[in-house]
């Protein structure tokens, strides 16, 4: 029986398994693993419950006059007017309609159906699981930079100056070199100032689409093979 000679790979199949390699190596050299799961906390295993102890009788707390008003408050960093607000987090998460996106282009809209942003959301909270109030900051941002509206830096202390927007016009596509976009991130804080929120603006929310973007490549691979 001749044997079956194999499947020419096309040009997209070739740069989609470099892209795999290179997403995974870049990955394990941030300590997260091939998955990008590596740090991800486990669930607390619930504690046997304990027995009440006896109350003490305590005497009068001492107070601060910090605390009771002697000190202006500190400013709570935020990256637009809804970053922090005192709206009370919903327990289940809610299906984002058409009203979380009406101030897009219909160009900006039609690149979140092309990234999946759908699925993205899902792959946060049943496969790459994170908190509920981490996820909807990650895909805050993470729809400025899919869409190609960019993402500003609003905070009235750290923010940047009026029209400096990272990657405006620059939609991040499931072809993108992601691990490039990181570095170039890096450099657009280093010239314009620095995330003070501990990488919300950018670098969490890039690294969770670089995490996805392995993750759909893995599996095209796999169903071609």
């Amino acid at each position: 029986m001749p044997a079956v000679a194999p499947a020419v790979k096309s040009q997209y199949e070739i740069e989609r398994d470099e892209r795999i390699k290179r997403n995974e190596a870049f990955l394990v050299s941030l300590g997260l693993g091939k998955d990008g799961a590596a740090k991800l906390k486990a669930p607390k295993k619930a504690s046997a419950p304990r027995t009440p102890r006896a109350k003490k009788v305590r005497g009068p707390r001492r107070t601060s006059s910090r605390l009771s008003g002697g000190a202006a408050p500190v400013e709570r960093l935020s990256y637009d007017e809804s970053h922090f607000d005192e709206t009370p987090r919903p327990k289940k998460r809610a299906r984002r309609g058409p009203k979380a996106v009406d101030y897009m282009t219909d160009a900006e809209r039609a690149m979140l159906g092309e990234f999946d942003m759908d699925a993205f959301e899902e792959f946060l909270t049943d496969e790459h699981p994170i908190s509920e109030d981490n996820r909807r900051q990650v895909m805050r941002q993470a729809e400025k930079l899919v869409s190609g509206q960019g993402v500003r830096y609003d905070s009235p202390t750290y923010g940047w100056d009026e029209g400096v927007v990272f990657r405006k016009g620059e939609p991040v596509t499931m072809s993108s070199d992601i691990i490039q976009v990181i570095a170039d991130a890096r450099d657009f804080e280093d010239e314009h100032g620095r995330d003070h929120g501990n990488g919300w603006l950018l670098n969490h929310p890039l690294r969770k689409l670089l995490i996805f973007q392995t993750h759909v490549a893995r599996g095209e691979a796999a169903e071609a093979a």
